[in-house]
């Protein structure tokens, strides 16, 4: 098959940049064989906000309101080009599981990088991101196999994807790529010409000596929404909209994961790869003062100083990503929510 062929040479550039965040572990106990698909799904009641009850959606009701934002809004298959490959340069091949995978920056990326390193070898990744580690293996990304193949496994392989709430997913990105800008190429790319074009300098401040401070969440936002506006340019894969990047209106996934509900989903995929409690015990759990399990509302004060106008542009590049996984923000608190708190028929 070609891909056994090249993939000595793929250097897995699209395992997504760097990701040197620090997971936060919390134990996963597995009772039973789960299998999450459209067909086959679960709900989840838990407690999430003060006097209020949420439950997880179904993966039946997930992928409802995925269907149903992508038929109201056909232009957002325009990103796709089945003939293209860089359609599928995020969608990682497992071929022990027959399992693809979008491996969305930002989004519990480096739990999941863990899951299939462990499924192979039984131990996990000193480097997420150690090339020849991958290549070993032989897992590459599909945008480095032939168009006939990879018809074939987008049709048969079991296609997982993973979401976070963008504006969270946004703040993250600052967090680890911006505030620690002498670690990282994203920094080193972006970090100098968003200072240069939205700070100005004061009495005899240098350039230089602004870059060395780093940047503001603010001249971040203010970034993200000039790409956005600027004809030609994309934004960087770790604050690219996921239905750029995982084209969910195209693409037919069988398994929808979010970051929010993450210790319950990664069940279904912990299932799918062969593991359990005994041999991967370690798991991302984001948690609340009122939830063990869930974490569907998070408050963001990073967003407290960002304009109105800014505010206003950055929720139009984020929209369609917040209505197809159910996404929701109260401005005037700045809460990210994930469902509808309160809402006997909200989900996340």
């Amino acid at each position: 098959m070609m891909r056994r062929a090249i993939w000595p040479y793929v250097l897995l550039m699209a395992i997504v940049s760097p990701v040197t965040i620090m997971i936060f572990y919390a134990p996963l106990q597995i009772v039973a064989p789960i299998v999450y698909s459209k067909e086959n799904s679960t709900a989840h009641t838990d407690p999430t906000v003060k006097g209020c009850t949420n439950r997880m959606c179904s993966q039946e009701q997930r992928f409802q309101l995925l269907r149903s934002h992508c038929e109201k809004n056909p232009q957002l298959k325009d990103s796709y080009d089945e003939e293209d490959s860089q359609s599928y340069s995020h969608l990682l091949v497992d071929d022990k599981h027959k399992v693809l995978y979008c491996a969305l920056p930002k989004a519990a990326s480096t739990t999941f990088y863990n899951m299939f390193y462990y499924s192979y070898t039984g131990k996990f990744l000193e480097e997420t991101h150690c090339r020849s580690c991958w290549q070993k293996l032989g897992l590459v990304f599909l945008s480095y196999i032939s168009k006939p193949e990879r018809d074939i496994l987008l049709k048969d392989y079991y296609k997982i994807m993973v979401v976070r709430h963008p504006l969270d997913r946004l703040v993250s990105c600052w967090n680890e790529k911006f505030t620690r800008q002498n670690q990282h190429s994203t920094w080193l790319q972006n970090g100098p010409r968003m200072i240069e074009m939205f700070r100005e300098l004061q009495g005899n401040t240098t350039l230089k000596q602004e870059i060395k401070k780093g940047a503001s969440f603010n001249e971040f936002v203010r970034y993200a929404n000039y790409l956005e506006a600027t004809e030609g340019e994309e934004h960087d894969q770790h604050w690219r909209p996921h239905h750029r990047l995982c084209h969910p209106c195209s693409i037919d996934y069988d398994l929808i994961v979010k970051v929010e509900t993450l210790q319950e989903d990664s069940k279904a995929v912990l299932h799918k790869l062969g593991l359990n409690q005994s041999e991967f015990p370690l798991i991302n759990a984001r948690r609340t003062g009122e939830s063990e399990t869930l974490n569907l509302e998070k408050t963001l004060t990073e967003y407290a100083d960002i304009g109105d106008e800014d505010m206003r542009r950055i929720h139009e590049i984020y929209d369609h990503d917040m209505q197809l996984s159910g996404y929701e923000w109260k401005d005037d608190e700045y809460k990210a929510r994930c469902g509808a708190p309160c809402n006997q028929n909200g989900c996340c």
